[in-house]
């Protein structure tokens, strides 16, 4: 059954149509330099008023923000229209306060009608590699937007990650169950004077399709990650998801390593595990339907530790491409800092709709050896027509 708030509110008026500004999708082709192979320079904190030097501070947390954020609010640092103090828009200490949720403090806005947004930072970010998150509201968020992000009028490509987000709000199994940060991709900024820009826009919607604007994260990534990637395959979209994002039960064994080899700069390694380990990307967004190939970064380690892989789509398991039920793989022994190929999934097309994914990696109990938990990478290639 949806959540009720979906179809909430009910009695907002729509506004005339608007003649917006911009478009949804940019026409602009990227530039091949927004995809760089070269390796970066160390890239320093931003410059920001809006800095935040601790990531999980934030509510909700951002656990994989080793270089502290950018935190760009609809209310100070965009252009929005129609404005937010037009009837057009409900904040969400309204909705809250309909709802009974009295403990439920954040600060966005809920609209039915045409607009668009357009965040901006307040200074020029410095040259290096950054992900870009919005988010996507426990209540009153439905349908979907695509992003554009622009610096000095060029539309920047991500390098990984994807402009398209489908908002969740009771759509999905599980349901959503908190405010959540959705990535817009990972971009990398050349030098530059002027501000970066991030630009969405909609059209009329209705109770199933709220739209609801909130803040923007931009996360400093570090030049070592920007080497990483470029040993990805080089076809399918890449999605990154950091060990801070997974969550470890039984890790009794559980040692935080610091490695500038690694991911972001650090990993945890579990070390002689005498009881089962599991290692879960939860399934908490979804994800469009295709194949997907995982691959896991391992940084050297005494490795020897085996694991066992299982893909589940809405709740569902889903056999590998070869028909089985997991896939397996070692943790490599004294190996050079790799991407290791787990396996490869690929999903149903029921209804074509996006799926909700969930991987998790067993540790059998009483192992010798050492197993790296760092980065995954997902690589998906959509389905032909």
């Amino acid at each position: 059954m949806r959540n009720a708030m979906t179809f909430w509110p009910t009695s907002t008026p729509i506004p005339a149509t608007l003649t917006a500004t911009i478009q949804a999708t940019a026409s602009v082709t990227p530039l091949a330099t927004n995809t760089p192979t070269a390796l970066p320079t160390e890239t320093p904190q931003p410059l920001s008023e809006f800095w935040v030097a601790d990531g999980e501070s934030i509510s909700p947390p951002v656990p994989d923000a080793p270089d502290g954020v950018v935190v760009l609010s609809v209310d100070r640092n965009a252009e929005v229209s129609p404005p937010l103090d037009s009837v057009s828009w409900t904040s969400a200490d309204k909705i809250a306060t309909d709802l009974g949720k009295t403990n439920y403090q954040e600060n966005w806005f809920a609209t039915y009608s045409e607009g668009w947004v357009r965040w901006y930072t307040d200074q020029p970010l410095r040259e290096g590699l950054y992900e870009i998150y919005t988010m996507d509201t426990m209540y009153s968020s439905g349908g979907s937007l695509d992003f554009s992000v622009t610096l000095a009028g060029q539309v920047l490509s991500p390098i990984a990650g994807s402009q398209h987000v489908e908002y969740m709000t009771s759509q999905y199994d599980p349901v959503q169950s908190q405010d959540t940060w959705r990535s817009i991709g990972m971009y990398y900024v050349t030098p530059s004077q002027e501000p970066l820009m991030v630009t969405t826009s909609w059209q009329p919607r209705d109770n199933y399709t709220i739209v609801s604007v909130d803040r923007l994260l931009i996360v400093p990534r570090r030049s070592e990650d920007l080497t990483h990637l470029n040993q990805l395959p080089q076809y399918g979209t890449k999605y990154i998801l950091d060990d801070k994002r997974l969550e470890i039960t039984g890790g009794d064994f559980l040692i935080d390593k610091t490695d500038n080899g690694s991911w972001d700069g650090s990993y945890r390694l579990i070390m002689n595990p005498d009881r089962k380990v599991t290692i879960t990307i939860p399934a908490d967004q979804p994800w469009p339907i295709g194949t997907y190939e995982l691959y896991a970064w391992m940084p050297t380690t005494l490795g020897g530790i085996n694991a066992s892989v299982k893909f589940y789509t809405d709740n569902s398991l889903v056999h590998t491409t070869n028909g089985e039920e997991a896939s397996t793989y070692t943790s490599p022994q004294n190996q050079p800092a790799q991407w290791v190929l787990i396996g490869s999934w690929t999903t149903d097309r029921y209804y074509e709709r996006q799926r909700k994914i969930k991987v998790t990696i067993e540790l059998a109990e009483n192992q010798i050896g050492e197993f790296p938990v760092d980065a995954i990478a997902l690589v998906h290639t959509a389905f032909s027509e």
